[in-house]
């Protein structure tokens, strides 16, 4: 069984990639001191721990780290709005951009690529004409984009499809993208669902027909 025992002991985060379960824990040594996240990983098969994989005494996280993936033996985070590659056998680290913009935990790898994208930064500046995902290759170097609009928001989806989530006059859309045109520049989203609001604030039900039943919900 995992334990975090300490002052202000708690769980800030559980991420799980195949057969790895990674738990965020939270303690301090002494009342009133930071509480630095220890990063452990443990096999759901055996219950095998590795402990502190992300904890560095020197550094002293004071803030949730984002683990984004682990592929292999490679775990791609974020410290405090950057973002990091780390061995795990060597130990080796390594930034994966050479900007500064704040990915946070908008960020996924899948596959060969990483999708990462600027939302926190076009909240803080409130500017959204460069909104969008940034796609790259496992060294960081940038390969194609993605616009998005304001109101949409970025959902990650598999190798093969990304997905938004839109929100306009009280109705929810959600947004497919093929991936494997990326490259090319021809990827495109398309809206395949469409959740209309409950119509609450308007005096007449325009969901209803004359009879009193309701239209389906799903356009």
């Amino acid at each position: 069984m995992v334990s975090y025992e300490g002052y202000s002991a708690g769980i800030a985060g559980l991420t799980a990639y195949g057969n790895t379960l990674i738990v965020e824990g939270e303690y301090a040594d002494t009342p009133y001191a930071n509480a630095p996240v220890h990063t452990d990983f443990i096999d759901i098969r055996d219950g095998s721990r590795k402990q502190d994989v992300l904890y560095d005494p020197a550094k002293n996280f004071t803030y949730r780290i984002d683990l984004v993936c682990k592929q292999g033996n490679e775990v791609i985070y974020s410290d405090k709005g950057k973002c990091f590659s780390l061995d795990v056998k060597s130990g080796e680290e390594k930034p994966l951009t050479q900007y500064e913009t704040a990915y946070g935990c908008s960020s996924s790898m899948e596959g060969d690529y990483w999708y990462a994208c600027n939302w926190e930064e076009c909240r803080e500046k409130n500017k959204y004409e460069d909104y969008g995902v940034d796609v790259l290759d496992k060294n960081g170097k940038k390969i194609a984009d993605i616009p998005l609009k304001e109101e949409m928001e970025w959902h990650f989806g598999d190798e093969s499809y990304a997905f938004a989530i839109g929100f306009s006059e009280g109705n929810y859309m959600v947004y497919m993208l093929e991936k494997e045109p990326l490259l090319s520049g021809g990827a495109e989203w398309k809206q395949v669902l469409t959740v209309f609001g409950d119509g609450e604030d308007e005096e007449e039900d325009e969901g209803a027909y004359e009879d009193g039943s309701e239209e389906d919900f799903m356009e």
